[in-house]
């Protein structure tokens, strides 16, 4: 044995005898219970705030006024919509960071135009509750889309043994291109059926709830910095959602 091999294994030997891995320690970083590359960790470090030992990511968020992230309404009753590209936007940073985060948003607005903490927190929490049920909304949709395309599918193929039955197989070519266009058509419809009922259903449901899950809570603070509205925890709604999502999924199966 080499003297290079002789202090490789005297390293290797010392980082067993001290309960560590070299060289999971140069390349790895512990998150939670898990392990991120650190050259992934050193990038994230630089945009957001991450606490690696309970396994939190941080992203700061900052709009000048509550209208900037809300459609609010002009009438007496206040009511507060998250804009469509905000939440967009949230769910593209979730995705951002690596599975071994959960997420924590703290949006600060320099100006929330008269509405107090109690009513921010209950705009907060119906909108959570509504952006779940238009997964559940999406969910019915394709489901059914889904079923009409099959049906038709269905339908053409039908005809399609109907026509090759009615008409002389030694037609030649009409018969042929009827025959190759109902086959061809029976098929795209019976595909894009199976495509949006098994793939783009799973990639809707999947979406939401890994973004529920890794949701760890949300806070607001003002223009200063000082805590506006304190930390809320949104995984008893995530859960809630997450069985109607359940409850959608079995419904709508049920009816095809």
């Amino acid at each position: 044995m080499t003297k290079e091999e002789d202090n490789k294994e005297a390293k290797l030997t010392e980082g067993i005898a001290d309960g560590s891995d070299t060289g999971k320690e140069k390349k790895r970083i512990k998150v939670g219970h898990r392990y991120i590359r650190k050259e992934v960790h050193d990038i994230l470090q630089r945009y957001f705030d991450l606490d690696d030992e309970n396994g939190i990511a941080t992203i700061n968020v900052h709009y000048e006024t509550l209208s900037d992230m809300f459609i609010i309404s002009e009438d007496e009753s206040k009511s507060l919509i998250i804009k469509k590209d905000v939440l967009d936007k949230f769910d593209e940073q979730i995705k951002m960071l690596p599975n071994a985060y959960k997420v924590k948003f703290v949006i600060k607005i320099d100006d929330y135009e008269d509405y107090d903490p109690d009513e921010i927190k209950e705009v907060m929490y119906d909108n959570v509750r509504l952006t779940g049920y238009n997964v559940g909304r999406d969910l019915r949709n394709k489901t059914f889309v889904s079923a009409a395309l099959l049906l038709v599918g269905i339908v053409f193929l039908v005809i399609n043994i109907w026509y090759s039955s009615a008409t002389d197989n030694d037609e030649g070519l009409v018969y042929l291109i009827f025959s190759e266009i109902f086959d061809v058509a029976a098929w795209v419809f019976i595909w894009e059926a199976v495509t949006k009922f098994f793939i783009e259903r799973s990639e809707v449901r999947n979406g939401a709830r890994l973004t529920g899950k890794r949701l760890s809570g949300i806070e607001f603070v003002d223009r200063e910095g000082h805590t506006y509205l304190e930390e809320q925890d949104v995984s008893d709604v995530m859960e809630e959602l997450n069985k109607d999502d359940e409850d959608v999924e079995n419904y709508s199966t049920s009816n095809l």
